[in-house]
Parts: C-alpha cells; sequence; structure tokens
C-alpha cells in the first residue's frame, strides 16, 4: 500500500515519468531521514 501511494504521490509532484521512477528510492531516502531526525532530536517520553 505505501508503495502504491509513494509511486502516486511522486508521480503527481514531479508530473512525469521520472517522478515514477524515483519513487521507491525517495521515499525509502525520506523515511530513513525521519527515523534519525526523530531518534537524535525528539525525546521519547
Amino acid at each position: 500500500m505505501a508503495i502504491v501511494v509513494a509511486i502516486l504521490f511522486w508521480g503527481t509532484v514531479f508530473d512525469s515519468v521520472p517522478g515514477l521512477f524515483l519513487a521507491i528510492p525517495l521515499t525509502a531516502f525520506l523515511e530513513s531521514v525521519w527515523h534519525l531526525v526523530r531518534k537524535k532530536y525528539i525525546p521519547v517520553r
């Protein structure tokens, strides 16, 4: 489900085929950055 949503989102953002090819790598990169930022800067309650 997440892959389909990522492809639809990035395809719409870039409005072309490269967005469809970059959807999975961009989503994986942003997810890993989010986990690192959350781990480092957002304290656990």
